[in-house]
């Protein structure tokens, strides 16, 4: 197993067949007279890389062939198909992360099944691993290599026709002639391989339709062939027929011919009793007549053509007729090729405060149905909950005026006929805090207000004065108001901007001596709550003598003749100017 090799300065040790158990340590040593000289080597061996598991997939859907290779310096990584090396595009996608690599295949044919090689290269060397990809599909013929419809043959010659089938699992293989199942026997040989399958037909005695039949568990096909054997049946013999009986399937047309002898006969027909009139339905039905060929085409042939067809040709000689049967078999339903819904897009967690919109937006591929669920119960939709589909696979899921009772997980899930997929996320609402505020007017609108307060005042006072007053008061209180106004004549200046302190100082003293003097010669009345009374104050001006209960109190002379003069007294000061003293006294009036 060990062998060492040695020249004048070089030296080998080759271990053949190496295992793990070889792994370890190696001692190199070198001696002579003058000395000796002592080297380590390391071996590891890592083993040989595993073959890969068979792969199963359906055609039409993606295939992952994996394996695990390791190596230093980090190997590149090259896979082959067939022998040949695959090249990465839209159909081979590949990826490694320097210990497990993968090959994503989109088959699209029975051809990408078969063995798959992954090799890895670096400096010390190279190492490969092989898998099988095994496609599962119905059973079908070759659409590149379809069966011939017609041949032709001697009698008592020797006549193969051949077929090339695909499927997965392998598919039976029968063939038959007209409704009898052919089997082999002295002059009937059938030679199957793996996707072509022969029909040897020795000594031709028979003509007639020959039919090959594929089935396996995904599904069946069938392809026919036309046998035409000389000194029996002729090419235009078969158009030519009185009696036709076919069976069509996968086709969207169907002919029924005819001919007659000479005089030219008047040709109708007929499907299951009932007359087809020309020019009934051109779309359905053709009528041609071709030098004593009738022929009737039946277009887009449907399960409702399925009936019996009757040709009756008259002329003055007499009449003839005969019939066909025209089976319609229905087009099997091709293979399932969706894929399961798969999330481009997943949902996202929210977060919002109560009042505002919310929105949830998924891709999904698939073409799924959706359904829709907030903690495990079905979503109930409105006004404020509403899917709506914008582009192929793009959908929103609107949530509006959120409130405390939409938190919750929201839940998604895509279904079709491949499977089904799902995702979800959560939303979070923050209950609004109300908090009570009282508005505080501002100065401006406070001095506005007062402003117009101090408006309405004069203009009433100019009401009353003008005797333009709405409600009309009593004399007494009307001679009180001029009296009043009399007595508040503001002192007119000719300066322009405002007036200086000395002057503003001056009118508050002028004003307090008319009011002082005013005070000395007025009697007084005490005026509190129908029918008045009158009383006299001990001392003219002295407070002490006036009750100052919260009722007004309205002073008057205590004789007609002399000047009628009015006093307001409140709770805060017994010295008002006249403006107020007449607002109160026609608020107390």
């Amino acid at each position: 197993k060990a062998m060492i090799a040695s020249t004048e300065d070089t030296s080998e040790l080759v271990i053949k067949g190496a295992e793990r158990s070889d792994s370890g340590v190696y001692n190199f040593l070198l001696e002579n007279k003058v000395g000796k000289k002592k080297a380590q080597i390391k071996v590891n061996v890592i083993g040989r890389p595993r073959e890969m598991d068979e792969v199963t997939a359906k055609l039409g859907q993606p295939a992952i062939m994996k394996c695990q290779i390791i190596g230093r310096p980090v190997p590149d990584i090259k896979w082959y198909h067939a022998g040949k090396e695959i090249v990465e595009s839209r159909k081979y996608e590949m990826s490694s992360d320097g210990r497990n690599h993968s090959l994503s295949i989109m088959t699209d044919q029975q051809e990408d099944e078969g063995e798959y090689t992954c090799k890895a290269i670096n400096d010390a060397g190279e190492a490969e691993t092989t898998g099988i990809l095994v496609l599962e599909a119905p059973s079908s013929f070759h659409p590149d290599y379809p069966l011939k419809e017609t041949y032709y043959a001697g009698l008592g010659s020797t006549l193969r026709i051949h077929a090339v089938y695909i499927g997965r699992p392998q598919p039976k293989i029968m063939w038959l002639h007209g409704a009898k199942t052919l089997e082999n026997t002295e002059d009937i040989s059938i030679e199957t391989t793996e996707h072509y399958t022969h029909l040897i037909i020795k000594n031709v005695q028979h003509d007639g339709t020959y039919r090959c039949k594929v089935v396996n568990e995904y599904g069946e096909d069938s392809a026919y062939a036309e046998l035409f054997v000389k000194g029996v049946r002729s090419y235009r013999d078969f158009f030519t027929t009185r009696v036709v009986k076919k069976t069509k399937r996968r086709v969207d047309t169907a002919r029924i011919v005819t001919i007659t002898v000479h005089p030219e006969p008047r040709v109708t027909w007929h499907k299951s009793g009932q007359k087809l009139l020309p020019g009934h339905d051109d779309r359905k039905y053709t009528f041609i007549n071709d030098k004593g060929l009738y022929q009737l085409i039946i277009h887009n042939v449907d399960e409702e053509d399925d009936a019996e067809y009757s040709v009756v040709a008259r002329n003055r000689y007499g009449d003839d007729s005969c019939k066909a049967r025209l089976t319609v078999i229905p087009r099997p339903k091709p293979a399932d090729l969706t894929l399961r819904p798969m999330f481009k897009r997943l949902l996202a967690n929210v977060e919002c405060k109560e009042g505002q919109n919310v929105r949830f937006e998924i891709r999904v591929s698939g073409h799924p149905t959706l359904k829709w669920e907030k903690d495990g119960t079905p979503l109930a939709f409105g006004p404020s909950i509403e899917v709506v589909h914008e582009g192929l696979d793009y959908f929103i899921l609107h949530v509006r005026d959120t409130l405390p009772e939409d938190s919750g997980v929201y839940r998604v899930t895509a279904t079709n006929s491949a499977g089904s997929a799902s995702c979800q996320s959560t939303l979070k609402v923050q209950r609004a805090i109300h908090m009570k505020k009282e508005i505080e007017t501002s100065e401006k609108e406070k001095g506005r207000v007062a402003g117009q307060e101090e408006m309405d005042k004069k203009v009433r006072l100019s009401q009353i004065l003008a005797g333009t007053v709405v409600t009309p008061l009593p004399p007494a209180a009307v001679q009180a108001v001029r009296e009043a106004a009399t007595m508040f004549k503001p002192a007119v200046t000719t300066k322009k901007g405002e007036k200086t302190e000395a002057e503003i100082q001056k009118e508050k003293e002028e004003r307090k001596k008319r009011a002082d003097e005013k005070r000395l010669r007025i009697g007084c009345l005490t005026l509190t709550s129908p029918p008045w009374t009158r009383s006299r104050c001990h001392e003219l001006g002295d407070p002490s003598a006036l009750s100052l209960s919260p009722p007004p109190y309205v002073f008057l002379p205590p004789s007609k003749e002399q000047v009628t003069h009015l006093r307001i007294i409140t709770y805060q000061s017994l010295h008002l100017n006249p403006v107020h003293m007449v607002l109160v006294a026609l608020a107390t009036l």
